[in-house]
């Protein structure tokens, strides 16, 4: 593997990941986004897709082929066995783009954009992330006081931890 820097950003949802790699891109770092891959790995007919249907059902497809995903949130998030049966087949097929992404990546640095969770832990234990950068959006109660009484607009908080 290149001897470049590998950092993970994460942060939950509308945390503001893509702002953040969209500025870390504008000064020439690689992102590799495994949201985006994972929705490149789903493709009608795909490989991913045939084993996520065999092991949920027909009813995940929309009626033109593609993943049915408001289904397979309600599903993955009713049910806490079958997102751990999901994560078992997505993780390792973004892991290996990932690391595709890794070795085709032109610049210095790459920016590798992930949830927090399972596949965070997993990329950071195989020495693919070097460090992570993880977004913080306190509740919208501490966001008022914050902007009430210190009068200043909120800046999500970033958060830069070396890996354990």
């Amino acid at each position: 593997m290149k001897s470049n820097l590998y950092i993970g950003l994460s942060g939950g949802i509308a945390s503001g990941k893509t702002i953040v790699s969209d500025e870390f891109s504008s000064l020439g770092a690689d992102i590799i986004d495994t949201d985006k891959i994972a929705r490149e790995l789903i493709f009608p007919g795909s490989e991913t897709l045939n084993e996520i249907v065999s092991v949920f059902g027909e009813n995940v497809l929309q009626d033109d082929g593609n993943l049915n995903r408001k289904l397979m949130r309600q599903i993955i998030f009713s049910e806490k066995d079958k997102k751990i049966t999901l994560e078992k087949i997505m993780h390792p097929k973004i892991q290996n783009e990932v690391k595709k992404k890794i070795q085709t990546a032109s610049g210095q640095y790459q920016i590798i954009v992930v949830l927090y969770g399972v596949l965070l832990s997993t990329l950071v234990m195989e020495i693919l992330i070097s460090y992570v950068l993880s977004l913080f959006i306190p509740d919208l109660e501490i966001f008022i006081k914050i902007f009430i009484f210190s009068a200043i607009i909120f800046i999500p908080s970033i958060f830069l931890f070396n890996k354990i």
